[in-house]
């Protein structure tokens, strides 16, 4: 594979990714949200410490959710488009991606891993 071809299928996959993330990010939100009305109405009739740590850990879900959101879905995607463009900044936010994602075994580490891959090549083509 040549260095075009390298590119887009780099952005192709942290554009599924991203896709993906983002699916399952609605996914959760959605059951939460659905499901939180109805755990309040059933801690109601317990002690107060009950309904602050059904509403505590809604809040903290909720934080994860938007941390992973900003934190590495959305680089993913805006990354992946700015590379596709040969915009210079388009590989650092994947490679800040990419390096998130490495910890997400076995997909996450094998993007990472790729991601890291590329972006080492193009550094070692713009030496050159």
């Amino acid at each position: 594979m040549n260095s075009e071809q390298h590119r887009k299928l780099l952005a192709t996959l942290h554009v599924i990714f991203g896709v993906f993330g983002l699916i399952i990010l609605l996914i959760f939100r959605l059951f939460f949200g659905l499901l939180f009305p109805f755990l309040n109405e059933a801690v109601a009739n317990l002690e107060p410490i009950a309904e602050l740590f059904v509403d505590w850990g809604f809040q903290i879900l909720s934080f994860i959710g938007y941390l992973m959101l900003f934190g590495i879905i959305l680089p993913s995607l805006i990354g992946a488009f700015g590379f596709l463009q040969n915009r210079s900044w388009g590989i650092y936010l994947l490679l800040v991606s990419g390096c998130l994602r490495l910890l997400n075994f076995p997909l996450g580490t094998t993007l990472g891993i790729y991601t890291l891959w590329v972006f080492f090549r193009f550094q070692n083509q713009k030496k050159q």
